[in-house]
């Protein structure tokens, strides 16, 4: 059944637009909404502009019993295809807030220099673990599978491994990111991934810092004291990667979790935080009964008001908790900490996902880096440029795909029970893939994020007038753009007729869906030619309308491009020729979809 938000949600719309745009596949509904579907896409509040979203997908399965459904965004495939991001399950996920992740996706992707776009998918549901948590994630599974070429997903919020081994178990090996190592998988929570390339960031900045006039206190002495803001799986590693490098380099002196937190200004006692970590990622409220209540506070606060701890200065902040707005100008926003009450850090290297494309919230944070970063002298590493370890890591699962003999025989699709003992049978194979694939995103992580925080850092120094999330903005889109191929703004809505058409016949079709131009298929499929208005004007001009056929007054000499040629090669042919439509074709000069004259002048 559709769950209830989602039924609310498309409520909004128009009954006759949903009608006409709904795909029913047996149980399985989708709702595409494309690029030219700005209207509908408001009502949903999702805002487009130049760089996407390409897709925007409300999908749901009307006849099981359990309600199953949410949300794909596909923002831009500039990159290369699939889009890579992560599923959020939470019951109050909204496709506005799907389309702001899958965005911060596609400035992720383009930083971390990986060939796929940017995507993001929500299961709106409110379970948080077992067999009915499992039923749904396969479920919703097996609706995503009609979209495997456009988009893969790794786990987010109200996800783990273990629920991208379910996916991987529906939709194929390959079609999964961030599995378990039994499947091949990087482990990026386990290994640390993400954690390991926010002390890159760190560790870059502190070395680049000289370069920096404007900023001064940026020159710190070890032991750098450290605060960070949520203790799960990014969290929790970065303090332990920390502490492995003694007590002379970094000194963790405040942690937080969602039952409160703890500060301590000569230090926090590490291991001990991780050895009580519990399995829903809290331990702060453990620590306290366990320890302090035992033995004292010994000059430890505890508070269960966990937003407080942004209240405590230090020398680097790492913002770690699944919260996008730590910081605000006011309360209106909900954030952690309004900025007129947190403490004073040198640095903050973002852990979390900040990035929003909505553009109130983009002017929000411009405000606060202004006074963070100009009046305040905090440097900034924005989160796409710090916190891509995870994705890269990721995207090695494709990169380095799974070879033939280990994957799932289509027959085995769906069996958990018959999945696990093709993993177990293999297990050795799957180890090794594993390690391979790891130890390559290693180096590509080190590599790619300590050139971003250089390339911040330059571009800080070249103009003083640039704030930090200008310059990381500038480092995604400059990536986007140069590397973006016409796939990323190629449609699927356009008007096809065969040769055998009359001409009044294609004028009555041109007319009927607002377009200017109609492909001629060959019987075979194969593009044969292109006729437009203006060929039909012309056609009624020499009096051979409206009894003439399409063969016959079509244009031949189509210009036609394929999927992966770039925006920037493409553009000056397209303005040359001056058509409004133009094909994309494959191989065998089969359509694959249009591009249009105006989205390429757009951008």
């Amino acid at each position: 059944m559709i769950p209830e938000p989602v039924q609310a949600l498309l409520s909004h719309l128009p009954d006759e637009e949903v009608a006409r745009r709904l795909v029913c596949d047996g149980d399985r509904r989708y709702l595409e909404l494309g690029p030219d579907d700005l209207e509908l896409r408001e009502r949903l509040g999702v805002e487009t502009d130049r760089l996407g979203p390409q897709t925007v997908v409300v999908l749901w399965n009307a006849a099981c019993d359990l309600p199953v459904g949410g949300y794909l965004v596909v923002d831009n495939l500039a990159m290369g295809r699939p889009a890579l991001g992560g599923v959020r399950l939470t019951p109050d996920v909204t496709p506005a807030m799907v389309a702001s992740l899958a965005r911060g996706m596609t400035m992720k992707n383009a930083a971390a220099d990986i060939p796929f776009g940017g995507g993001k998918a929500g299961i709106v549901a409110d379970v948080s673990s077992g067999e009915r948590k499992r039923r749904i994630v396969a479920l919703f599974a097996q609706l995503l599978a009609r979209y495997t070429g456009l988009y893969n997903p790794g786990p987010d919020v109200g996800v783990d491994d273990e629920d991208m081994a379910a996916l991987a178990m529906e939709n194929g090996l390959d079609a999964v990111v961030s599995k378990p190592a039994r499947m091949g998988g990087t482990q990026i929570d386990e290994s640390g991934a993400t954690a390991a390339g926010l002390l890159v960031a760190l560790e870059t900045l502190l070395a680049q810092a000289g370069r920096l006039s404007a900023l001064p206190k940026l020159r710190m002495q070890p032991p750098i004291r450290v605060i960070v803001q949520g203790f799960g799986a990014v969290g929790a590693n970065t303090a332990r990667l920390m502490h492995a490098q003694g007590p002379q380099a970094y000194r963790i002196v405040g942690v937080s979790d969602v039952r409160g937190f703890l500060f301590g200004g000569d230090g926090l006692d590490v291991p001990r935080l991780l050895e009580l970590a519990t399995t829903d990622k809290t331990v702060s409220h453990e620590y306290y009964s366990r320890v302090l209540a035992l033995q004292g506070m010994d000059g430890i606060k505890f508070s269960s008001a966990r937003d407080d701890l942004l209240r405590e200065s230090a020398d680097v902040l790492i913002p770690a908790a699944p919260v996008a707005n730590y910081v605000g100008l006011d309360a209106s926003s909900d954030p952690s900490m309004v900025l007129d009450r947190i403490g004073r850090w040198r640095v903050i290297v973002e852990g979390a996902n900040t990035y929003s494309a909505a553009q109130e919230k983009r002017a929000e944070k411009r405000s606060i880096e202004r006074i963070l970063y100009r009046e305040r002298g905090t440097l900034i590493a924005t989160d796409y440029l710090s916190n891509s370890g995870g994705v890269i890591y990721a995207a090695h699962e494709k990169l380095v795909p799974t070879p033939t003999e280990l994957r799932f025989p289509a027959r085995l699709r769906g069996n958990r029970a018959a999945c696990e003992r093709w993993l177990a049978e293999r297990g050795e194979a799957f180890a090794e893939l594993a390690e391979r694939r790891r130890a390559l995103a290693e180096r590509k992580r080190d590599a790619v994020i300590e050139r971003n925080i250089t390339a911040l850092i330059e571009g800080l120094s070249a103009d003083r007038t640039q704030l930090p999330c200008d310059v990381a903005e500038g480092i995604a889109k400059s990536r986007i753009e140069t590397q973006r191929t016409i796939d990323g703004l190629m449609s699927d809505q356009f008007v096809i007729v065969p040769e055998t058409a009359s001409i009044q016949s294609v004028a009555d079709t041109l007319k009927a869906n607002s377009t200017e131009a109609a492909l001629v298929l060959s019987d075979g499929g194969v593009l044969e030619g292109i006729l437009t208005r203006w060929d039909i004007v012309l056609a009624v001009a020499d009096r051979r309308a409206p009894a003439a056929l399409a063969r016959e007054v079509m244009t031949r000499e189509v210009v036609a491009f394929r999927p992966r040629e770039s925006v920037v090669e493409v553009m000056p042919v397209a303005r040359r020729h001056g058509y409004s439509v133009m094909p994309v074709v494959d191989e065998e000069r089969r359509v694959v979809g249009v591009i249009r004259l105006q989205d390429l002048i757009a951008i």
